[in-house]
């Protein structure tokens, strides 16, 4: 054997390479894609990012579509990819945009359960979707802004209530200033 040099036997491989090509012609692989939301949206108001913007770092392959482009790394190891669609919200919403802004900033922090979280990101965003639209309409915003509102009440008063343990004194306080804000930015908008 010392001496002999491997060769492959180029026929075999080619018959072996048209077998496999017909195989998976009969089944083909599917990979599902999920798709994972890269945050909140960005919105600028009065000029400054909206606190409620964070950046979304992934570790793995990924594919992020928008409807407006598409970025993909595969098999590499040192990838930064941006993508910015920051979009300005009116000066007519901007006190209820960053009040919006400021409650998801803080839901983090809070001992929501997870239906009012979800209630309060998904009112959130939906207002904030509406504002930046070309043609917002109050009524949707409204709605969003008053989903944001019950999910904070959940909070106010389950202390002494002795419904949640992890309610305590400032939880109760954040919840209330925020629900207080949230009407006074609500009612402004006529």
């Amino acid at each position: 054997m010392a001496g002999k040099a491997f060769k492959p036997n180029k026929q075999g491989l080619d018959a072996l390479q048209r077998e496999l090509t017909k195989e998976m012609a009969r089944r083909p692989i599917r990979v599902p894609i999920v798709a994972e939301s890269s945050g909140v949206p960005r919105y600028i108001v009065r000029g400054q990012e909206l606190a409620a913007t964070a950046q979304t770092v992934y570790n793995g392959p990924v594919v992020i579509n928008n409807g407006d482009g598409v970025q993909v790394a595969v098999n590499a190891e040192n990838v930064q990819q941006v993508q910015s669609n920051a979009r300005a919200v009116p000066d007519e919403f901007a006190e209820l945009a960053e009040m919006l802004g400021a409650v998801l900033a803080g839901l983090p922090d809070q001992p929501l359960s997870e239906e009012d979280r979800e209630l309060a990101e998904e009112g959130a965003r939906e207002a904030l979707e509406e504002m930046v639209r070309d043609e917002p309409r109050v009524p949707v915003i409204r709605r969003g802004a008053a989903a944001v509102r019950a999910a904070l009440r959940s909070l106010v008063g389950a202390g002494a209530a002795g419904a949640a343990d992890a309610v305590t004194a400032s939880t109760e306080q954040w919840a209330t200033g925020g629900i207080q804000a949230l009407t006074q930015a609500i009612e402004q908008l006529g």
